[in-house]
């Protein structure tokens, strides 16, 4: 038996993460929980913005298959105190409570005082296979 969802059901979904992430944080590592990614845990968080739906483009068919939404860039953002030589490779989105989304990113090495440009990137939910 063939495999299908509604792309009604991919937006739904991507459209959940579009409009109830509050926070965007950029770590060095990938964080487990929510916790994890706070500057007092073992995660160190490098960069930590606020993210509303228009933040985001799409839904849209995925670059593989199935839909995608994209987080814009954000330019100028603040590296957290106490970070040094540190390489931003994971973004976080969550809700307060909740992780909804990470993926890794182009790793770039930041320091206490400095900006950071971050990327575009997707969240993609592929095609059931």
């Amino acid at each position: 038996m063939a495999k299908a969802l509604n792309n009604l059901v991919l937006d739904s979904a991507l459209n959940y993460i579009k409009d109830n992430s509050l926070t965007i944080t950029f770590t060095e590592t990938e964080p487990a929980d929510l916790l994890q990614s706070s500057i007092a845990a073992a995660t160190p968080l490098i960069i930590k913005g606020s993210l509303t739906s228009g933040d985001f483009t799409g839904p849209v068919d995925g670059d593989v298959s199935g839909r995608k939404v994209t987080v814009d860039a954000f330019p100028g953002l603040s590296v957290e105190s106490g970070v040094s030589a540190q390489a931003v490779t994971y973004a976080v989105l969550d809700d307060g409570t909740n992780i909804l989304a990470k993926t890794t990113v182009t790793s770039q090495v930041v320091n206490t005082g400095e900006t950071w440009d971050s990327p575009t990137f997707d969240i993609e939910i592929e095609d059931p296979t």
